[in-house]
């Protein structure tokens, strides 16, 4: 075995295949950390793995992070605009039933069957002296 003197900074690495450990220089380590397309060889011989890469960089972590915070973005946009399109419709179907319901009871206090629309005088009447507030309420 052959020694050698380094005098830059190596950053220890594990190789995920058959488990040597061996030693990348900084500057190495650091392109690596910046482009996940870097490759070098494991020091084994032996070993399976032709090419080890930087699988989960700092940088690739980030884009993967704001990526997904992009798409969360995206889809609280829509399910934003989602949620305000199905209160709308809400509000138009209540207004419109109120509208209905509102119309019936005039009719009604005014002495008119809900049914055959015939009058009916003594509806009208008895409405308007037992139920003075039917007529009003909405």
């Amino acid at each position: 075995m052959t020694t050698q003197t380094y005098t830059g900074t190596l950053v220890v690495k594990t190789c995920g295949s058959c488990g040597t450990t061996y030693g990348l220089s900084d500057e190495t380590n650091r392109c690596a950390l910046a482009d996940d397309r870097v490759l070098w060889r494991c020091t084994n011989p032996e070993c399976a793995w032709d090419r080890v890469h930087c699988t989960d960089t700092e940088l690739s972590r980030t884009k993967r992070e704001l990526e997904q915070a992009r798409r969360w973005s995206e889809l609280n946009r829509i399910e934003a605009a989602n949620e305000r399109s199905r209160r709308e419709i809400a509000e138009r179907g209540y207004a419109a039933q109120k509208g209905v319901t509102t119309k019936l009871r005039k009719r009604i206090a005014a002495g008119v069957c809900p049914c055959c629309n015939r009058t009916f005088e003594n509806l009208a009447r008895h409405v308007a002296r037992q139920h003075p507030k039917y007529a009003k309420e909405t």
